[in-house]
């Protein structure tokens, strides 16, 4: 007889009907009301040490009450599970010698009923594996003109005789009750193979025309890139060859310049220095010249002074003063010649004066000539030119 157990939801008590047991917890619905509304707002931040101890005491509280409903079904049940193992070790006793009887009719029955249901499975897959093989090679020959939509022709011919020779003929043997559906796939797949054997035909002709036309193209475009790599390397050759000649014309006259640099260099060198000499030689010469002049004067004036004490003392009656024949007074210019000469001090005179220094500057490269014109000057020997002592 089971036993009868009314659960009161509102306080969890259990009533034993059949033992007339009343079973209660120690916690009411209404109270765990109370303590879901009491500890429903969890603090946050536990930091705050209100807080933690709000957590820590519920937490208590709750895990208190755990615990004495965990004890009390302990107590409650203790009785109960005594009473199950009794039973269920008798029920074990009582089972095993029931198998004992039983297993050896169970097993040989079941070895039977294994065996036919085995035999079954094996025909039936047996069945199943030749309708596959059928299905699928017909499903094979109707997926060959898909599977050889990119073959070549040749292929494609070769498929289109094995569809002929290697299922056609013997289609009713292999097909068997699938023939018709053998058949119609064979036919199907044959006229697609035909069309694709015909469209790839024409497509391989046309793609050989064009890779010859292609090859032929090739072939020119390569034949122009080595007549113009041949043509750019004679152009190279001859534009180098040039800039070598032209290099070397540079070169040549740079060296041809160079040399006519030295040359006019040495030249310019050789004229400065020949200048230098000139210029040493010819203030040489008029330092010299102009200490012969300086000497001149100065014998003409005292040539001058004896004239002059002599003019004196023959005016003042004295005897006649010898005058030595180098200091006599030059001679006197002639008449027809005195009365062009300029007058001291005039324009003319200066003119004069100024065109015998230019000849002058100009003679004084010629030592000789120059000499020998200070003497003619110098002695009156020139009829139109006087000397006054003053250059």
């Amino acid at each position: 007889m089971s036993e009868t157990i009314e659960v009161d939801q509102e306080d969890y008590t259990l009533e034993n009907v059949t033992q007339g047991q009343v079973i209660t917890y120690c916690v009411t619905k209404a109270e765990i009301a109370k303590l879901a509304d009491k500890y429903k707002d969890v603090p946050s931040d536990l930091s705050v040490k209100e807080n933690y101890e709000f957590c820590r005491v519920g937490s208590g509280e709750i895990r208190g009450l755990r615990s004495e409903v965990e004890k009390r079904r302990k107590e409650l049940k203790a009785d109960a599970l005594a009473w199950g193992k009794k039973v269920d070790g008798t029920a074990k006793e009582i089972t095993a010698l029931l198998i004992d009887i039983e297993e050896p009719m169970a097993t040989a029955k079941k070895e039977y009923d294994t065996a036919i249901e085995v035999a079954k499975r094996e025909a039936a897959l047996a069945e199943e594996k030749r309708v596959d093989g059928i299905a699928a090679r017909i499903a094979m020959i109707q997926a060959l003109p898909a599977a050889h939509i990119s073959s070549t022709s040749e292929v494609i011919g070769g498929v289109i005789d094995e569809l002929a020779i290697g299922h056609a003929q013997d289609c009713q043997e292999w097909a068997m009750e699938f023939a018709d559906k053998a058949n119609l796939a064979i036919m199907e797949s044959s006229a697609s193979l035909k069309e694709l054997y015909t469209m790839k035909l024409d497509q391989e002709q046309a793609a050989a025309k064009a890779a010859e036309a292609e090859k032929a193209r090739l072939e020119q475009v390569e034949a122009d890139r080595i007549r113009r790599e041949k043509e750019l390397e004679e152009d190279r050759i001859k534009i180098a060859a040039e800039r070598k000649a032209m290099e070397e014309e540079r070169t040549k006259l740079a060296a041809e310049q160079a040399e006519r640099d030295a040359i006019i260099k040495a030249e310019q060198e050789a004229a400065a220095k020949v200048q230098a000499e000139k210029d040493a030689y010819a203030e040489a010469e008029r330092a010299k010249m102009s200490a012969e002049i300086e000497a001149l004067k100065k014998s003409q004036a005292e040539k001058d002074e004896a004239a002059r004490v002599a003019a004196i003392n023959q005016f003042n009656g004295q005897d006649t003063v010898q005058v030595p024949e180098e200091t006599k007074a030059p001679s006197p210019v002639p008449e027809q010649v005195s009365k062009h000469l300029p007058k001291p001090g005039s324009e003319y005179g200066t003119e004069a004066k100024a065109a015998l220094n230019a000849m002058l500057a100009i003679l004084l490269n010629n030592k000789v000539v120059t000499k020998k014109l200070f003497e003619a000057i110098v002695k009156m020997e020139i009829p139109n030119i006087i000397f006054t002592g003053e250059i």
